[in-house]
């Protein structure tokens, strides 16, 4: 143990114990699916819906980042609204119109400027568009309102896209699916399939042999995915990092549990290490280091933020209840929660960290048919 994270060990020894009473008790409630728990995040996930969320929101000093963050936080709402409903189907009414809200901002031009900027060309304006991994994001976040809202009014958008897409994958593997030109990330894949597989079209064969090849892009070393490939070949081009590979267990959970399980338990022998009972997962794996990006958010001692946040979602999914209450203990912390009238929220977070969380933490493997 290093002297930074003794002195990180004293100060939680020092903790008033009330502290860490209240942090089980909340992880222990959101773990079980406790109502009170999990709507009193959703409101305040649902408030933020309904305001205006644009790229101006965000200060990273990036117009893509800044884009694809406004994209993240309407996606995560719907997604964790989503999940809320499933688990009190009675709460529909409550958080329909806020996911109506975010889809609607998803779908108009602007929100894939970012996109549309590195490619020259809006996607959805060609006939047969290439690339444009990041629409996976937005097809999936219509697939989830797609499958709750009676009055579904994007069909036309949400096939265009979830069709574009598949396309690619029908002539192509996975790894070959690029964000942006010249650049092909796993995470981006997974969610592509993962919007895939939520579509109501019959995609399975599809999708059952992309989720092969997603298995070559897979570090051997370590099972956790690859940060970035090359198209051509799958090649690494970033080796496994944190963010990403907990990033793709989370969303792989509804198309492929089993592979969602394998990256995640990779994740936890490779990454997760505790200091008392809090609970992190590093950005890289033991012997490999560096000093993280827009992905893994501020790393702290190594550890990092995103990559944290994100295995909340496949430890919950996957009966972990331990590491959950490690992890939604750091999380708590360094997310500085706090109450508010609707219920609470993370001050350190914005619109888009308080989405990612509710989203990651109401996660649960589908039920069996």
């Amino acid at each position: 143990m290093n002297t930074p994270t003794r002195l990180l060990a004293l100060l939680l020894f020092l903790s008033p114990p009330a502290w860490w009473w209240q942090t089980t008790g909340r992880a222990d409630a959101l773990f079980d699916g406790q109502r009170s728990a999990w709507m009193g995040l959703a409101d305040e996930v649902a408030a933020d819906a309904l305001s205006p969320i644009s790229p101006s929101d965000f200060s990273t000093g990036s117009a893509r980042f800044d884009g694809e963050w406004t994209v993240g936080t309407c996606l995560m709402a719907i997604v964790g609204l989503g999940h809320t409903i499933d688990r009190f189907p009675d709460t529909l009414d409550r958080y329909l119109r806020p996911m109506r809200t975010c889809a609607s901002k998803l779908v108009q031009p602007e929100a894939m400027d970012f996109g549309s900027t590195a490619w020259g060309v809006r996607a959805l304006d060609e006939p047969g568009f290439r690339g444009h991994a990041y629409l996976g994001y937005i097809g999936y976040a219509l697939g989830v309102l797609r499958s709750h809202d009676p009055e579904f009014a994007f069909a036309e958008e949400h096939d265009k896209i979830i069709d574009g897409l598949a396309a690619q994958l029908e002539r192509r593997p996975i790894w070959a699916l690029q964000t942006y030109p010249g650049e092909a990330y796993p995470p981006d894949q997974a969610v592509v399939l993962a919007a895939i597989a939520a579509h109501p079209g019959d995609h399975r064969v599809l999708v059952e042999r992309s989720l092969h090849q997603f298995r070559k892009i897979i570090d051997p070393s370590t099972g956790l995915s690859y940060q970035a490939v090359r198209s051509d070949t799958g090649a690494r081009v970033d080796g496994p990092r944190g963010s990403g590979a907990m990033f793709s267990s989370l969303w792989l959970v509804d198309a492929s549990p089993e592979l969602s399980r394998e990256l995640y338990i990779a994740g936890r022998s490779e990454l997760f290490e505790t200091v008392l009972t809090l609970g992190a997962m590093r950005e890289y794996p033991r012997g490999e280091g560096g000093w993280g990006d827009i992905d893994s958010g501020p790393l702290i001692l190594g550890y990092s933020v995103s990559a944290t946040g994100f295995a909340m979602g496949p430890a919950a999914a996957h009966g972990d209840r331990a590491t959950f209450r490690a992890l939604y203990r750091s999380s708590h912390l360094f997310g500085l929660a706090y109450p508010t009238t609707r219920g609470w929220r993370y001050a350190t977070g914005l619109s888009l960290g308080n989405a990612i969380l509710l989203a990651a933490i109401t996660t649960r493997t589908p039920p069996v048919e």
